[in-house]
């Protein structure tokens, strides 16, 4: 990891701060600084020297035996429009692994906007009876609503080469397991990014499985091969996929609907029409390659 920041850090893209935007005077910036976080300070409760080192002596107990490989995407030489010099050796790398599955693939995102990459591979994965399961954030869960316009150009296209696909309830019925009491007003939202592969492998990492993650952005992570690691991921999810957690999204007829428990949804479900609208009007916008 450490040798990645240094890749960055010493290529040709980093510019030293007063070279990109006119930096205040130093003494003056520290004092405004200085107020600002006087003004702003919250209190935190603090562990004393002796349970913070209980917690460091217990950690290893709780961690599993495992194999990690850093996987990252590298600096332009000189050009990152340049095919072999753009940032997406993480994107195939992530595409590699899923073409290597050979019982499931689970993923996990925050914005689903597959590249045509990524759908091909997901398609010969299902092709080769390789179980496809996605969750991902629903309309009302996710905080950037061009970003589940885009994908929502994509959920035919998934569920018709057979992927599974989930989307959260801001309203999830067990929302407490990651929110602090009382959690009855608070609205669930997906952020995590990892994939579990067949029994024996976890990669988590920064990267959704979007162009922004795939092709723009530079993105790391970690594959870990742990049988355990993947079990006990894959039993902490478990719940995540339960009715009255996620919406199923399925074709019927023809037609996609959205199913939790006994309720049948013909349109993705939503705050309100405004939003319905707002979704639909950005999903006309050929912006998908951003995203």
């Amino acid at each position: 990891v450490s040798q990645h920041f240094d890749a960055f850090w010493n290529s040709g893209w980093s510019f030293p701060i007063d070279q990109v935007v006119e930096a205040p005077d130093e003494a003056a910036g520290m004092r405004a600084l200085q107020d600002f976080l006087d003004g702003s300070a919250v209190q935190v409760q603090i562990l004393d020297e002796s349970e913070l080192e209980e917690l460091w002596k217990a950690a290893p107990g709780r961690a599993v035996i495992g194999q990690a490989q850093f996987h990252s995407d590298k600096p332009a030489h000189s050009d990152p429009t340049l095919n072999s010099e753009k940032p997406n050796q993480l994107a195939a790398f992530l595409c590699e692994t899923i073409a290597s599955a050979q019982s499931e693939v689970i993923i996990v995102t925050s914005y689903m906007v597959p590249t045509a990459e990524l759908v091909a591979v997901l398609a010969h994965a299902e092709q080769r009876g390789v179980r496809v399961r996605i969750i991902t954030n629903s309309m009302r869960s996710n905080n950037h609503m061009a970003a589940h316009a885009a994908y929502a150009g994509y959920v035919r296209d998934l569920l018709e080469l057979g992927a599974e696909i989930h989307e959260v309830k801001v309203d999830a019925q067990d929302r407490d397991i990651y929110m602090e009491a009382p959690s009855q007003k608070k609205k669930l939202g997906l952020h995590a990014k990892f994939m579990i592969v067949d029994a024996d492998r976890v990669f988590i990492g920064s990267s959704n499985l979007d162009p922004r993650s795939l092709q723009l952005n530079t993105e790391v992570g970690l594959m870990i091969e742990s049988t355990e690691l993947n079990a006990r991921l894959r039993d902490a999810i478990t719940v995540d996929f339960e009715p009255s957690n996620s919406w199923s999204v399925q074709i019927q007829q023809g037609e996609l609907v959205w199913i939790v428990v006994d309720e049948v949804r013909h349109h993705p479900p939503a705050n309100s029409v405004f939003q319905q609208l707002e979704d639909w009007l950005i999903g006309l916008l050929p912006i998908d390659s951003q995203m």
